[in-house]
């Protein structure tokens, strides 16, 4: 099976050791992940490490660890802006 990964997901697996997480890491699944998630998860590291109480240090190598042993294709840009306008139009909140 093949699924699209969000920014909202992999925070969840972050903040705690969570049903999230051992589905990323010990499923047979493939996961596709744009590649600004992980821009958009570094820039609030500190927040997260402060609403989890785990350090920042401890959420970068949880995150180092989930890019390497998890089965993540990570999707550059440039491979789905062809697609942006209409996905705006589909869901229009970014978030």
């Amino acid at each position: 099976m093949e699924l699209v990964v969000d920014a909202n997901a992999l925070f969840s697996a972050l903040i705690k050791n969570s049903h999230t997480r051992h589905f990323l890491l010990l499923g047979s699944y493939s996961f596709f992940v744009p590649e600004f998630v992980f821009e958009e998860i570094r820039e609030h590291l500190d927040e997260l490490a402060e609403k989890s109480g785990v350090s920042k240090q401890e959420l970068d190598a949880v995150l180092s660890g989930i890019i390497t042993s998890a089965n993540i294709l990570i999707i550059p840009f440039y491979e789905f802006r062809q697609y942006a306008k209409k996905a705006r139009w589909i869901s229009p909140d970014a978030d």
